[in-house]
Protein backbone atom coordinates (compact mmCIF):
# COMPACT_ATOMS: atom_id res chain seq x y z
CA UNK A 1 0.00 0.00 0.00
CA UNK A 2 1.63 3.46 -1.22
CA UNK A 3 1.52 6.06 1.47
CA UNK A 4 -1.59 7.85 -0.69
CA UNK A 5 -3.45 5.61 -0.26
CA UNK A 6 -2.72 4.95 3.34
CA UNK A 7 -3.70 8.52 3.77
CA UNK A 8 -6.33 8.09 1.46
CA UNK A 9 -7.80 5.07 4.12
CA UNK A 10 -7.39 6.95 7.21
CA UNK A 11 -8.85 10.68 5.97
CA UNK A 12 -11.78 8.07 4.89
CA UNK A 13 -12.23 6.44 8.12
CA UNK A 14 -12.25 9.44 10.06
CA UNK A 15 -14.80 10.81 7.94
CA UNK A 16 -17.23 7.93 8.40
CA UNK A 17 -17.14 9.04 11.91
CA UNK A 18 -17.83 12.93 11.20
CA UNK A 19 -20.92 11.72 8.95
CA UNK A 20 -22.81 10.12 11.85
CA UNK A 21 -22.90 13.96 13.17
CA UNK A 22 -25.56 15.33 11.41
CA UNK A 23 -24.95 19.12 12.47
CA UNK A 24 -21.71 19.02 10.19
CA UNK A 25 -21.86 19.79 6.80
CA UNK A 26 -20.72 17.24 4.11
CA UNK A 27 -18.12 20.19 3.01
CA UNK A 28 -17.04 21.03 6.37
CA UNK A 29 -16.48 17.27 6.78
CA UNK A 30 -14.38 16.73 3.73
CA UNK A 31 -12.51 20.13 4.99
CA UNK A 32 -11.69 18.82 7.94
CA UNK A 33 -10.64 15.27 6.75
CA UNK A 34 -7.94 16.79 4.27
CA UNK A 35 -9.24 17.28 1.00
CA UNK A 36 -9.34 21.02 -0.73
CA UNK A 37 -12.05 19.81 -3.28
CA UNK A 38 -15.18 18.37 -1.93
CA UNK A 39 -14.93 16.65 -5.71
CA UNK A 40 -12.47 14.50 -4.85
CA UNK A 41 -13.71 13.27 -1.05
CA UNK A 42 -16.69 12.62 -3.06
CA UNK A 43 -14.52 10.15 -4.87
CA UNK A 44 -12.30 8.39 -2.74
CA UNK A 45 -15.14 8.18 -0.33
CA UNK A 46 -17.09 6.19 -2.83
CA UNK A 47 -14.35 4.42 -4.07
CA UNK A 48 -13.66 3.68 -0.58
CA UNK A 49 -17.46 2.42 0.56
CA UNK A 50 -19.37 1.92 -2.53
CA UNK A 51 -21.59 5.22 -1.15
CA UNK A 52 -21.52 8.57 -1.16
CA UNK A 53 -20.62 10.43 1.97
CA UNK A 54 -24.56 11.36 1.57
CA UNK A 55 -25.54 7.92 1.48
CA UNK A 56 -23.42 6.49 4.12
CA UNK A 57 -24.75 9.20 6.45
CA UNK A 58 -28.66 8.10 5.46
CA UNK A 59 -27.70 4.76 5.55
CA UNK A 60 -26.02 5.49 9.12
CA UNK A 61 -29.70 7.39 9.98
CA UNK A 62 -31.40 4.61 9.51
CA UNK A 63 -29.43 1.85 11.46
CA UNK A 64 -29.44 4.04 14.35
CA UNK A 65 -32.97 4.83 14.05
CA UNK A 66 -33.97 0.83 13.33
CA UNK A 67 -31.82 0.13 16.64
CA UNK A 68 -33.57 2.86 18.57
CA UNK A 69 -37.02 1.59 17.55
CA UNK A 70 -35.98 -2.44 18.61
CA UNK A 71 -34.59 -1.05 22.15
CA UNK A 72 -37.83 0.56 22.81
CA UNK A 73 -39.97 -2.60 21.76
CA UNK A 74 -38.07 -5.09 24.58
CA UNK A 75 -38.04 -1.98 26.59
CA UNK A 76 -42.15 -2.13 26.52
CA UNK A 77 -42.25 -5.46 26.45
CA UNK A 78 -40.28 -5.75 30.01
CA UNK A 79 -41.82 -3.02 31.45
CA UNK A 80 -45.01 -5.17 30.40
CA UNK A 81 -44.16 -8.02 32.54
CA UNK A 82 -43.44 -6.55 35.01
CA UNK A 83 -46.21 -4.34 35.51
CA UNK A 84 -48.17 -7.80 34.89
CA UNK A 85 -46.39 -9.19 37.67
CA UNK A 86 -47.37 -7.01 40.28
Amino acid sequence: MSFSEYLTKIRIKRAKKLLRDKSLLIKEISYEVGYRHISNFNHDFKKQTGLSPLEYRRKWQKFIFKCINQLEIKIRKITNKKFLTL
